[in-house]
């Protein structure tokens, strides 16, 4: 009786655990496309997230550096191979560029519509399967979830273009690219990388994404000092978006399995609306709930539940 009462306080005890980190990671990447859109009023694209993953790198690198100093019981289980370093710097190019056709994105649509393209990533990833892994099963339900989510994502292309002009389309269609990319990404990092520890793939992928987007900030600097708003949003969006959401997100995977922690994908789009609202003053339109709802139902049809790793989230 002792044993099974211990064993059910854990359980709670970790449910609650859970609960919080889940919390947790879909708060701050919901937030994060909002305080990309609030920096870019005074910053280039480039700048805002070359910086953010600059300051997410100075959370990530120490979490990862305690997790090695700690007993081996207790560390993720970590191997290097020959041909590492390659992947994790072709991962961070596919970290890297998502970031900044996100942020590119953001300039011509609400940063609520680019959350909700964002949550189309299992759903690119579910058609790509179709194409990259042959031993994955084909059914009718993948296929109706692949074209429930595409839908969606489609019906907010002709109503913005049509409502808002090329401009909404332009910055719609690098949402998508980045999202694609993600997808692409995923899979990429569970063909090469899975041997490695999670929160390592993660720091040296925002590492070298940090090397392509400073490349890409030549001449993008202000001549002048942004407001303090702006670095606060800034340092927000790094430590919080980019440190503590993936932090999260691992640990979250730790104690309550892939299952569980892919409803962050179902979270994250209403929280970016929520959020663009609160801190922008975006309107809530039909079509994106709408799009949202398709989107969402599609990555449930397509892939059951959406086990994307962090690297699929921007």
């Amino acid at each position: 009786v002792l044993r099974l009462g211990n064993a059910r306080a854990r359980d709670r005890s970790m449910n609650r655990r859970a609960l919080v980190l889940l919390t947790i990671t879909a708060m701050s990447w919901g937030a994060s496309f909002a305080l990309i859109k609030f920096a870019l009023a005074e910053l280039e694209p480039s700048v805002v997230m070359a910086a953010r993953c600059v300051i997410g790198i100075l959370v990530l690198w120490p979490f990862v550096l305690v997790q090695r100093g700690r007993t081996a019981a207790n560390v993720e289980h970590d191997v290097s191979r020959p041909g590492d370093h390659g992947a994790l710097l072709l991962n961070g190019v596919m970290t890297g560029v998502p970031f900044f056709l996100v942020a590119w994105g953001v300039q011509s649509v609400d940063s609520g519509i680019a959350g909700v393209i964002n949550a189309s990533v299992p759903v690119w990833a579910a058609l790509l399967a179709i194409r990259l892994d042959p031993g994955a099963p084909v059914t009718r339900r993948t296929l109706a979830g692949v074209g429930v989510g595409f839908a969606g994502v489609f019906m907010l292309f002709a109503l913005r273009g049509a409502l808002e002009g090329r401009a909404a389309v332009h910055g719609l269609a690098a949402c998508c690219a980045a999202a694609f990319i993600c997808a692409i990404s995923g899979i990429f990092v569970r063909r090469r990388l899975a041997h490695r520890a999670s929160s390592v793939v993660a720091s040296w992928s925002v590492t070298w994404g940090a090397v392509v987007l400073l490349i890409g900030t030549v001449g993008a600097w202000p001549h002048h000092i942004p407001s303090g708003s702006v670095v606060i949003a800034t340092v927000v969006l790094g430590i919080v978006g980019t440190g503590i959401g993936m932090l999260a997100y691992y640990e979250l995977l730790a104690v309550a399995g892939a299952a569980r922690a892919s409803l962050v994908t179902y979270l994250l789009p209403p929280l970016a609306i929520v959020w663009g609202v609160l801190l922008l003053g975006e309107r809530i339109r039909i079509d994106e709930v709408l799009a949202m709802l398709l989107i969402l139902a599609g990555v449930w049809l397509g892939s059951g539940s959406a086990r994307a790793s962090a690297v699929d989230h921007v």
